[in-house]
C-alpha cells in the first residue's frame, strides 16, 4: 500500500468527518498546547538545577514547585478536554461510517445480498468500520498533532542548543526504523485477519440461527470443531501480529536507550568544557528522547493505517456494491394506487449470467382482482414471478407491466408500497406483537389512538386478536427473535394483520401455507379469501387444496406456461396439472375444490 492510495482512501473518508471540523480544530489546539505544557516541565528542572539550587535560593525553589503543580494542573484539564473533543469526534465519524455502511447493507440488490454471508457483512458493519474511523483520527493525529509536535520540540531545543538540534533531526528517525521495517508483513496481516473474523462471524450466525438443524443432525461437536478451527487460524495471524508489532517496540526502546546513553556522553564532555550546564544537559536530554514521542507514534500509526487499510477496502467493497434505487421518477405516474393489472411480455430471466434461464420467454396476463393460482415442480420459477413483481431483481429481458407501467420505470418505493408478500417463513422482528403488525406502515396514522385501532381491528380480521390479549402483555408484548415465542399459525395471522393494515393493490402469497398443519391451513386460508377479496393476488402453492377458491390456475413446466385455466379444464386437459392433483394424499382434500 503506497502513500498514493492511503491518499485515496483518506479523500474518501473525509466526508464522514464533514460538518464537526471545529472538533477537529479543537482536537489539534488541545493537543499542541498539551505538547507545550509538557515540554515547560524540562524547562523548569533546567531552572532547578542551574539557578535554584546552585544560588541556595528557597523562594525561586518555591516558586518553580508552584509553577511545576500549575502546569501539571493545567496539562490535566488540556488532556481531559482533548479526550473529550476526541471522544466527541469519533462517535460522529463512527456514526458516518456505520450508518452509511448499513444504509447500502439495507439497499444493496437481492442478487448482492445472496452473494454475500451474513456474517461477514456484520464484521465489516463493525470490526471494519471501527478500523476505517480509527484510520481516519490516526490521520489528523500524525498531521495535527505528532508532526506539529515534533516541530515545536525541534524549536525548543534550537533556542538552547543548535548543535543537539541538528543532532535531534538527525537520529530521531532512527526511532521510526523498527517500525517500517515489518510494515508491508503486518498489512498482509491485517486483511487476513479482517477476512478471519468475517469467517468466524459468518459461521457462528448460520449455526445459531440453524441450531434445530444442527440439534437433528447431531453435528453439534463438528461444528464446534469448525469454529475452533477458524479461531486458530486466527490466533496464528494475531501471534505473528504480535510478534513484529513487539520486535518493533522492542527495537525502539533500545534504540531510545542508547540515545539517552549517547545524549549523555556528549552533554558531559560539553559540560567538562565548560560549555553546557548539568541542567542543561537534563533538560536537553528530556526533550531530545521527546522528539521520539511524535516519531514514535507517527510510525506507529502510520503502521496501523497499514494495518487498517484491509479492513476499510471491505468496507469499500460495500459502499460502492450495487443498490437498488429507490424514488427515481422516469414517468407520470398515478399517486392513488395500482388497480392490480399485471401482464408478463416474453419475459426471460436468470438470477446470473452465466446461468441457464429460470423463466423462458414468459407471457400472460392478470385482470384487476383476479385471483390466480400457479403451480409447477421445484424450480420451474414460481418464487421467480414474485421476484421480479416485487422488484428484487430488474436484469431480466421482455416487459413486464402493472396498470400499464413498466415495473423497471417505476420508483422502487411507490411499487412495493402497493405490493404486499407472504412468504413461507414469515419475517418477524424482536419488537412488540403492535410494532411487528404496523411495520412498514408507520406514517399512515396521525396519532397514538387512530395507529391502535387500526391494529386491534387489523389483528380481528387476521383472527389473532383473542391470543394477544392473553400475552402477558397484550400488544405490547415482545415476541423474540424472527417472532420465536409465537407458533408458525400465530407467525401468518400476524403477516396478515400486517397486509391488512398495509391494504396493497397486489397480494403475492408465495408458499404462505407451506409449514402449517392442516387445522391451521383451513382458518388461516379463511381470513387470506377475506382479506384478498377484490385485490389481484397470486398464490403459490405445492398443495392444489389452497387454490380451491382462485379464478384461474397457471401451470408452469421448465420456465414456460404449459396450461392456463380452471381448475376443470386443467384436470381434463392438462396431464402435468392431473399428476400433482391426484397426488394429494387426502382424498377428502381433493373433494373439497
Amino acid at each position: 500500500m503506497n502513500l498514493r492510495e492511503v491518499y485515496s482512501l483518506l479523500k474518501e473518508g473525509a466526508k464522514y468527518v464533514k460538518g464537526k471540523w471545529h472538533y477537529v480544530f479543537m482536537f489539534i489546539i488541545f493537543e499542541n498546547l498539551y505538547t507545550l505544557l509538557a515540554l515547560y516541565i524540562p524547562q523548569i528542572n533546567r531552572m532547578l538545577i542551574n539557578q535554584a539550587i546552585p544560588r541556595k535560593d528557597i523562594n525561586l525553589l518555591f516558586r518553580l514547585a508552584l509553577l511545576v503543580f500549575a502546569t501539571l494542573i493545567a496539562m490535566v484539564i488540556v488532556q481531559i478536554s482533548k479526550n473529550y473533543t476526541q471522544l466527541k469526534l469519533s462517535q460522529y465519524i463512527s456514526k458516518n461510517i456505520k450508518g452509511d455502511l448499513f444504509n447500502t447493507i439495507m439497499h444493496m440488490t437481492r442478487q448482492q445480498l445472496t452473494e454475500r454471508q451474513v456474517g461477514d457483512l456484520l464484521s465489516r458493519l463493525f470490526n471494519d468500520a471501527d478500523r476505517y474511523k480509527d484510520l481516519l483520527q490516526n490521520t489528523i493525529q500524525i498531521f495535527g498533532s505528532h508532526i506539529p509536535a515534533l516541530i515545536i520540540i525541534i524549536i525548543v531545543i534550537s533556542v538552547v542548543n543548535w548543535k543537539f538540534a541538528i543532532v535531534a533531526i538527525i537520529f530521531s528517525p532512527l526511532f521510526a526504523i523498527s517500525f517500517f521495517l515489518f510494515r508491508k508483513k503486518l498489512a498482509q496481516l491485517s486483511y487476513k485477519e479482517s477476512k478471519l473474523y468475517g469467517q468466524l462471524n459468518s459461521k457462528a450466525q448460520e449455526t445459531v440461527s440453524g441450531n434445530d438443524i444442527v440439534k437433528l443432525s447431531g453435528t453439534e461437536t463438528k461444528e464446534v470443531n469448525n469454529f475452533i478451527n477458524i479461531l486458530k487460524e486466527l490466533f496464528k495471524v494475531e501471534t505473528k501480529e504480535f510478534s513484529y508489532n513487539n520486535t518493533s517496540i522492542a527495537l525502539s526502546m533500545f534504540i531510545s536507550g542508547a540515545m539517552t546513553a549517547g545524549i549523555y556522553v556528549v552533554g558531559s564532555w560539553f559540560s567538562i568544557k565548560g560549555k553546557m550546564n548539568i541542567g542543561d544537559i537534563i533538560a536537553l536530554n528530556s526533550w531530545v528522547l521527546m522528539t521520539g514521542g511524535p516519531i514514535n507514534q507517527i510510525a506507529l500509526q502510520y503502521l496501523n493505517i497499514q494495518q487498517m487499510v484491509g479492513s476499510v477496502k471491505r468496507v469499500l467493497e460495500v459502499l460502492n456494491s450495487e443498490t437498488e434505487i429507490m424514488d427515481i421518477q422516469r414517468i407520470n405516474i398515478e399517486r392513488s394506487g395500482f388497480k392490480g393489472q399485471i401482464n408478463f411480455q416474453d419475459v426471460c430471466f436468470a438470477y446470473n449470467n452465466n446461468e441457464k434461464p429460470i423463466l423462458k420467454g414468459l407471457s400472460f396476463s392478470i385482470n384487476p382482482g383476479e385471483r390466480i393460482g400457479i403451480v409447477g415442480q421445484s424450480g420451474v420459477g414460481k418464487s421467480t414471478i414474485v421476484h421480479l413483481l416485487a422488484g428484487f431483481y430488474r436484469n431480466y429481458t421482455g416487459k413486464i407491466f402493472i396498470d400499464g407501467y413498466e415495473v423497471k420505470d417505476l420508483p422502487l418505493s411507490y411499487l412495493r408500497k402497493n405490493i404486499a408478500v407472504v412468504s413461507q417463513e414469515p419475517i418477524l422482528f424482536n419488537d412488540t406483537v403492535a410494532n411487528n403488525i404496523l411495520y412498514g406502515n408507520e406514517d399512515k396514522f396521525e396519532d397514538e389512538e387512530t395507529r391502535m385501532k387500526a391494529i386491534v381491528e387489523a389483528a380481528h380480521i387476521a383472527g389473532i386478536h383473542e391470543k394477544i390479549i392473553n400475552l402477558p402483555d397484550g400488544y405490547n408484548t415482545f415476541i423474540g427473535d424472527r417472532g420465536i415465542k409465537l407458533s408458525g399459525g400465530e407467525k401468518q395471522r400476524i403477516i396478515i394483520a400486517r397486509m391488512v393494515i398495509k391494504n396493497p393493490a397486489i397480494i403475492l402469497l408465495d408458499e404462505a401455507m407451506s409449514a402449517i398443519d392442516a387445522e391451521n391451513e383451513r382458518e388461516i386460508q379463511e381470513k387470506l379469501d377475506v382479506v384478498t377479496k377484490g385485490k389481484t393476488t397470486l398464490i403459490i402453492s405445492h398443495r392444489i387444496t389452497t387454490l380451491r377458491n382462485v379464478d384461474r390456475i397457471m401451470v408452469l413446466e421448465d420456465g414456460k406456461i404449459a396450461d392456463f385455466g380452471t381448475h376443470e379444464e386443467l384436470l381434463r386437459k392438462n396431464k402435468l396439472y392431473a399428476r400433482l392433483y391426484y397426488n394429494i394424499a387426502d382424498k377428502k382434500k381433493r373433494e373439497s375444490i
